[in-house]
This record gives C-alpha cells, structure tokens and sequence, in this order.
C-alpha cells in the first residue's frame, strides 16, 4: 500500500483560526487526499506544537494499492504549498511513502 499523511495545526501565528475558516482548511486538506483517489483512513485531531506554541492540530491519511507517480506529488506539494499560503500557515507537514499492516499472530 502507499500513503499519504497530512498535518496541519490551527493557529494563524499564535492566535487561535475562528473555527469556520478551520474547518474549511480540514476540508480542503481532505479533498487533497481524495484527489489522489485515497481512501481515507485516518481523519483526527488533537494537540501539537509548532515553534514552542501549542496548538490543535488536524491529521489526515489516505491509502491506496497504486504507486504515486511524481506528477501527482509535485501536485501535492504545490497544492499543500498554495493551502499553506491561503491559511497563513508557516508550513505543512506531510509524508508519502508506503504503508503495510503488521497482522495479529
């Protein structure tokens, strides 16, 4: 399998983003995901810190069984790039890579 793992956190420097603009940014966040047709496995929040300041933070994965070609991660990148931009974010955090399951014996 092949993944991708996204995290973002909700602070615009060290105020609090008003929850509309939040939720539209763990949206957009998701759809990124979607558009590389993964199947969303993991979609959460809970608290992080980015320069010595804590913050809620939102993690979303996706999986699917195709490789990821670099047309579609440079898209991504790009993509997560703009989103930072728009939600005055200093970066993203994501990973891309593959994934297995370490079954019950």
């Amino acid at each position: 399998m092949y993944s991708v793992s996204i995290t973002i956190g909700r602070n615009i420097a060290d105020q609090l983003m008003n929850r509309d603009l939040w939720n539209e940014f763990k949206s957009s966040v998701k759809n990124e995901l979607l558009n590389l047709n993964l199947q969303l496995t993991v979609s959460n929040t809970g608290i992080g810190e980015w320069d010595g300041i804590k913050e809620e933070n939102f993690i979303a994965k996706g999986i699917r069984e195709k490789p990821f070609a670099d047309d579609e991660t440079d898209r991504l990148v790009k993509n997560l790039s703009t989103l930072s931009k728009k939600y005055k974010q200093d970066a993203i955090a994501y990973a891309i890579g593959r994934s297995a399951l370490a079954l019950a014996e």
